[in-house]
């Protein structure tokens, strides 16, 4: 989910974030479920000025994984 709303901001962004992520930490993006901190340095970087803008698309897209779980979990009752 994190990695579709990266792509969708560019595919030269979402490398660099990978890049800055490996060169700094040796982590991924998966990593940076323990350390978001890690993440959230190297948005900011990258996107600069549309890093609040891709925090927006990433709270939205988890809004919709809450609702699917629920959807899931009501179908399979």
């Amino acid at each position: 989910m994190l990695e579709l709303v990266l792509l969708n901001q560019g595919d030269a962004n979402y490398k660099s974030v990978l890049a800055k992520l490996h060169d700094r930490y040796d982590y991924g993006i998966e990593g940076c479920i323990d350390h978001p901190e890690y993440l959230k340095s190297v948005m900011k970087e990258v996107y600069e000025n549309k890093y609040e803008y891709v925090l927006d698309a990433i709270s939205l897209e988890t809004k919709k994984l809450v609702n699917i779980d629920a959807l899931k979990a009501n179908f399979f009752l």
